[in-house]
């Protein structure tokens, strides 16, 4: 291959993986609760008001996927039990 190629390619493959990969900030008008969402996983750092005390949760492909709200309320049923 030639030079210039292989640094296209190089190039091209580390354009994918940063979309894929940098995350975009959310803040949450709950206090708190903060999410870091990319294409490939979300963090949360969800803020329980109550206790006020925060917890980090990773959620990946599908999860990733979810509505903010849906992934609230399985957070919080779970953390109830």
């Amino acid at each position: 291959m030639k030079p210039k190629k292989i640094i296209l390619t190089v190039l091209s493959v580390l354009a994918v993986l940063a979309v894929l990969t940098v995350p975009v900030k959310l803040q949450f008008k709950d206090g708190g609760s903060v999410s870091w969402t990319s294409l490939t996983y979300r963090v949360v750092k969800w803020y329980d008001w109550e206790t006020d005390s925060t917890e980090t949760k990773v959620y990946f492909i599908p999860d990733n996927f979810k509505d903010i709200n849906q992934l609230r309320e399985e957070y919080f049923a779970a953390k109830d039990k």
